[in-house]
């Protein structure tokens, strides 16, 4: 007969109220854990009446399961707030769990390091603890899940293998393994030996090195020409254009980047697609009508670019231009304007002058062309048989056959 109660009564446990057993787990034939109401875990050898080790949870709660685990000498137990793992010699804290929900009972898998807990939830928890065991073969996968996320993983039987899907083993001609020994079945796939798999792989594609040897190489050239100096990509048809838009858009950037706007830029836009690829579109600069409007699309292109400097290093100071009333501009805007508008009425003036000079240049080079063809000598051939006695003998006889054909 073993008195429970007053053996809980030690010199390091606050009882409050008198103890009851509220758990009891037997180890063998001789070991016997007994668990009391005040929160108390005595270990007892049933040939003494003595316990050789008593454990405190600390909390007051009675104590709901016991388990042990006899690979590690441990003793699990547990009451509603914590669950407590501890050597059974010397009662030293391996570790502890704490859950959420209060605990009713834990069992623990024969085996391995993974406890099932039954809480005060509609679910039960689930905890795995490497040190205490492996995991069970129903979910082996959660040990390589412990490898990767250890600091210092160490070399396992699965180093030497290779995961391939069911699809690879078909590409490579080893479905028929499937079932043997050389293959192990692991979620949706298979571990096969990494030797065997180059072996295959080296006689299913024998040129796959030369492959991952040519891929390697051109990585290396991309890499390096991604550091040379990126040319632009001009079409074939209006360059100049093309290559005004890319400038255009460069200078406006920062701007766009200080306000997130993204516009669209008319060279990726499908709609002006053609205007770039269709020769019939080349911009013709000799042409009259380009040559007089061009200083004035070259005009509002400048301005464009000075507004663009100017807002730009008005936003860097983060300064804002004060407004003046519409319709009264300022001096300065008026002069400047002015200035402008007469440099434009000079440069057509200019282009006019131009135009003329050189129309009339083109029309004294034909008089003088139609002046030489007209006085060189112009030669006939006459045909085999006929006899030559004047021109004006030939145009009477055209003039008789022509006849003759009409009546005819």
């Amino acid at each position: 007969m073993l008195d429970c109660a007053l053996n809980s009564v030690t010199e390091d446990t606050e009882i409050e109220g008198l103890p009851s057993v509220s758990a009891l787990k037997f180890n063998g034939s001789l070991q016997m854990a007994v668990g009391t109401s005040t929160g108390q875990v005595l270990l007892y050898d049933l040939r003494s009446s003595r316990p050789m080790i008593v454990k405190d949870h600390q909390y007051g709660l009675p104590i709901r399961s016991i388990q042990f685990h006899n690979s590690l000498e441990l003793i699990i137990t547990a009451d509603s707030r914590i669950i407590k793992m501890w050597n059974k010699d010397n009662g030293k804290i391996f570790t502890s769990i704490e859950p959420e929900a209060d605990v009713n009972d834990v069992c623990l898998y024969p085996n391995s390091g993974m406890l099932f807990t039954a809480n005060e939830t509609p679910k039960m928890n689930v905890y795995y603890i490497p040190a205490l065991g492996p995991a069970p073969r129903w979910c082996s996968f959660l040990d390589n899940l412990t490898e990767e996320l250890e600091e210092n993983p160490e070399t396992t039987v699965y180093d030497d293998y290779k995961f391939v899907t069911k699809k690879d083993l078909e590409d490579l001609g080893l479905a028929h393994l499937i079932g043997s020994p050389m293959l192990r079945a692991y979620m949706h796939g298979y571990f096969i030996d990494i030797r065997l798999y180059h072996k295959v792989k080296a006689m299913v594609n024998p040129f796959a090195y030369e492959e991952y040897r040519r891929e390697k190489i051109r990585q290396k050239i991309e890499e390096t020409r991604a550091q040379r100096v990126q040319i632009k990509k001009l079409p074939k048809v209006n360059k100049e254009l093309a290559l005004k838009l890319l400038e255009e858009e460069e200078d406006e950037q920062p701007l766009q980047k200080r306000k997130q706007k993204k516009m669209t830029n008319i060279l990726s836009d499908d709609r002006f697609k053609v205007m770039f690829e269709n020769p019939d579109f080349q911009v013709d600069e000799k042409s009259e009508e380009y040559r007089l409007l061009n200083p004035l699309v070259s005009k509002i292109s400048q301005k464009r670019k000075k507004k663009l400097k100017e807002m730009a290093e008005l936003e860097s100071k983060g300064q804002e231009e004060e407004e003046e009333p519409e319709g009264k501009p300022s001096d300065a805007e008026s002069s400047e304007s002015s200035d402008d508008e007469k440099a434009w009425v000079e440069e057509v003036r200019k282009q006019r002058r131009l135009l003329r000079q050189e129309e009339k240049t083109k029309r004294q080079e034909r008089e003088k062309e139609d002046q030489q063809t007209a006085l060189q000598p112009q030669f006939y051939e006459i045909k085999a048989g006929e006899e030559f006695r004047s021109f004006q003998d030939a145009a009477k006889k055209q003039k008789l056959m022509r006849g003759m054909e009409k009546v005819v």
